[in-house]
């Protein structure tokens, strides 16, 4: 068999075992993604991905790096959010013919393929590098041959098909199943280090830029595994380290060059963003236990163990560890991962060091057993901290708080010594057989893989429907650009939630293309959260989702404003989704909540069946004679970033702006000359400067600077039609000056105060 078609019959045999291990997605590869009910609803995050990325470059010609259309209309950046660019990337070329659920599918077979393939080539290099003919059980160059590529096989399986890719797969953490390029980035990266070819250098800067592309977290826990790598090959004694230092230069040249597009708006948000998540987060929640690593998962199709059970068992906080178990190595894979470090201890010890070491970092800040973290010594309680600590005080490190994906790269190198172990497991065999040995591999090869697939077997995969409720396909014949609300709603980051948040909802953006409120990212800032919870109606939904009552009085004022809601945030219908039995708390709040909107919201039933729930919206028009009293919550959802609370300032119900630029949602909808007004004070102090506002629309159109006087006072300006768009308008007010009355008036408040605004009037000329 020539070599090209040896490797494209791996390929099919790698995706035919693809195929097999993750049943029954092939046959409901057009209509169900991998996920669980009971779970985040993840796997939509992806699958929307790949449909933002194209509508962004193509339909809005902007970048994909932020997003109003969801958290509508403060908006999210995306610089620290799982955008998996690559694989939306990927699919680009083939959206618009094939549908996003088999375009996600095909991306995650191929994940899965890849893995396994870069992992064989990885193994195989690694076995032909340290000349393995010099083994005592050698019998010959063909049967070395044939040993090399058995055990390449079987650390390809042990990689691509553990037990830790089926659960990221069935909790919809898709970043986590597609590290298929980090075998490829690992296999260069040590071409480099041992023969330093320019070839090899700029592969493994290329792989290292694909795998950030996917999960840009993978940048940090590949450059530990290359920091391992130079110290343990100090000797090495052919190694020209000027050379390699040269040459590993180059690496992180062109993965900056390649990344450059997210490297600076990501360094940005994590240097100066001034939102950075204070503590330790979910690190310790999130790390893996210590008896994970040999105890089967949930998913697992022979430990007698129900799946969903373990879910809701999680979310309750009363499973048997703190989080899903995502790290068992499983039974036969330790074996023979342990039989190849004990066959060629020093020729493996880069593998050895790399999963004591990463097995350490997964285990997180405190060691945890069988979910307990705080051990009682005959009365002592004591914590045992671990080296994942040390991490937390690293720059731009730190963001990673998640111990438990430490396990990706884990993984690799244990399926390295997993095929070290096959291949001396191999030349036992051939040792006995003698004549035979070539025969007898092929059994050995067949036994070895089965015992590593039933390690890890998952099967069935859990599925989630991917299937559009057909109302959006008729919503998408509506070209007009307006705001839907939608039930469940809700606002999620990697870190908490508000309300009753369901990424399918998000997902079903991608056909309708109509703005929402609610959404998910990875990291915003607290005030995207804040203003959404205080809003008036918004405010009464999410307590209500969350088990609580709407005093009589709100609801009342709600219903007051409901005119003034459904203007500001142009919206035409509600949805109203079915619950999902056990997925709390929607399933017991949804009832609540729907009698709620109907009662407030002036709403005209479209359909109703059992799937779902459709009302228009009733809008008056938008008054030529806007006002906005910004000391009533009323004005709320007018107030952009650097607003504070309304409080009594010198007489007057106002905000103070506390920061040197403070925005207003303006919304519009006719485009034309507007004048706008309004009650303005500065902070002053002695000695202060003038203060100065500048008014910038849209971000495009700076208008004339007014000089403030002394005390409250009204201020005027036009703002042109060429400044502005039908919808909402967004204005910047720059300030000249923020400052602290703590610093320069000996007050306790240490609020940076600039000015403070009573009301604003916006009129059509």
């Amino acid at each position: 068999m020539s070599r090209i078609r040896f490797h494209l019959v791996l390929l099919l045999f790698f995706l035919l075992l693809t195929l097999i291990l993750t049943y029954p997605l092939v046959t409901r590869i057009t209509t169900h993604v991998p996920g669980s009910e009971l779970w985040a609803f993840d796997e939509y995050t992806f699958v929307w991905n790949i449909w933002w990325f194209k509508y962004t470059l193509l339909n809005l010609n902007q970048s994909p790096l932020a997003s109003n259309f969801i958290f509508y209309p403060v908006g999210v950046n995306f610089a620290l959010y799982t955008m998996t660019m690559l694989n939306a990337a990927l699919a680009l070329p083939l959206v618009p013919f094939l549908p996003l659920p088999l375009l996600s599918n095909l991306i995650t077979i191929l994940a899965f393929v890849m893995s396994a393939y870069g992992a064989y080539l990885l193994m195989k290099f690694l076995l032909l590098d340290v000349r393995f003919q010099i083994d005592r059980f050698n019998q010959g160059s063909r049967i070395e041959n044939q040993k090399t590529e058995m055990a390449a096989i079987a650390a390809g399986i042990a990689y691509a098909f553990t037990t830790s890719k089926f659960v990221y797969a069935a909790i919809g953490h898709y970043n986590l199943v597609g590290t298929e390029w980090i075998p490829f980035c690992v296999l260069y990266f040590l071409r480099t280090l041992k023969r330093g070819a320019l070839r090899d250098t700029l592969l493994a800067g290329l792989f290292l830029a694909l795998a950030m592309y996917v999960e840009m977290q993978i940048g940090v826990l590949l450059a530990f595994f290359m920091l391992l790598g130079l110290l343990v090959s100090r000797r090495w004694r052919h190694i020209s380290w000027p050379r390699l230092l040269t040459q590993l230069s180059l690496m992180g040249v062109v993965v900056a060059l390649l990344y450059l597009p997210v490297l600076l708006p990501v360094l940005n948000e994590l240097l100066f963003a001034d939102y950075t998540l204070k503590g330790w987060g979910d690190a310790q929640k999130l790390s893996a236990d210590l008896l994970g690593f040999v105890s089967p998962s949930a998913l697992s199709s022979w430990a007698g163990l129900n799946w969903n059970q373990e879910l809701t068992n999680v979310v309750q906080g009363k499973s048997r560890f703190s989080d899903v178990n995502t790290l068992f190595v499983g039974y036969a894979t330790l074996a023979l991962a342990l039989a190849g470090a004990a066959a060629y201890r020093r020729k493996v010890s880069l593998w050895v060091i790399g999963a004591l070491t990463f097995a350490l970092f997964a285990l997180g800040p405190l060691l945890q057993i069988n979910g307990v973290s705080t051990f009682d010594l005959e009365g002592v309680k004591l914590n045992f901290p671990l080296p994942f600590i040390i991490l937390h005080y690293i720059p731009i490190v730190q963001a990673n708080r998640v111990p438990n994906r430490f396990s990706v790269v884990l993984m690799l190198c244990i399926a390295m010594l997993v095929g070290f172990g096959a291949h001396w497991l191999a030349g036992r065999f051939g040792a006995i057989a003698g004549r035979v040995g070539t025969r007898i591999l092929f059994p050995v090869a067949a036994m070895i893989s089965l015992l590593l697939i039933a390690d890890h077997l998952s099967i069935p995969l859990p599925l989630t429907d991917a299937r559009v409720p057909e109302f959006y396909s008729q919503l998408a014949n509506d070209s007009a650009d307006y705001a839907i609300l939608e039930l469940p709603l809700g606002w999620r980051n990697s870190f908490g939630t508000l309300g009753a948040e369901d990424t399918r909802v998000q997902y079903y953006q991608s056909v309708h293309h109509k703005r929402l409120l609610g959404g998910n990212t990875s990291r915003n800032h607290p005030f995207k959260f804040d203003y959404f919870a205080s809003l008036p109606i918004v405010s009464s939904l999410i307590a209500i989702e969350d088990y609580q009552t709407v005093p009589p009085d709100v609801r009342a004022f709600d219903k007051t404003y409901a005119d003034e809601f459904v203007r500001f945030f142009d919206l035409r219908f509600v949805v109203v989704h079915p619950p999902v039995a056990g997925r709390h708390p929607y399933d017991d709040t949804r009832a609540a909540a729907l009698q709620y909107v109907l009662d407030v919201l002036p709403l005209d039933p479209v359909s109703a069946s059992e799937d779902l729930l459709v009302y228009r919206v009733r809008r008056t028009p938008m008054p030529d004679d806007l006002i906005m009293d910004f000391g009533e919550p009323a004005a709320r959802a007018y107030h952009g970033m650097g607003w504070d609370r309304e409080e009594e300032i010198s007489g007057a119900r106002a905000n103070w702006a506390t920061a040197m630029r403070a925005q207003v949602y303006v919304p519009i909808e006719t485009v034309s000359d507007f004048q706008l007004s309004f009650s303005a004070l500065p902070f002053t102090y002695a000695d202060a400067p003038t203060q100065i506002v500048t008014v910038v629309a849209n971000d495009r159109v700076r208008l004339a600077p007014i000089k403030l006087s002394e005390g409250w006072n009204t201020y005027e300006m036009r703002v042109p039609a060429s400044a502005l768009q039908r919808g909402l308008n967004v204005l910047t007010f720059e300030f000249a000056y923020a400052r602290a009355p703590r610093e320069v008036m000996g007050s306790d408040d240490a609020r940076p105060l600039s000015v403070a605004v009573d009301w604003m009037r916006w009129t059509r000329k």
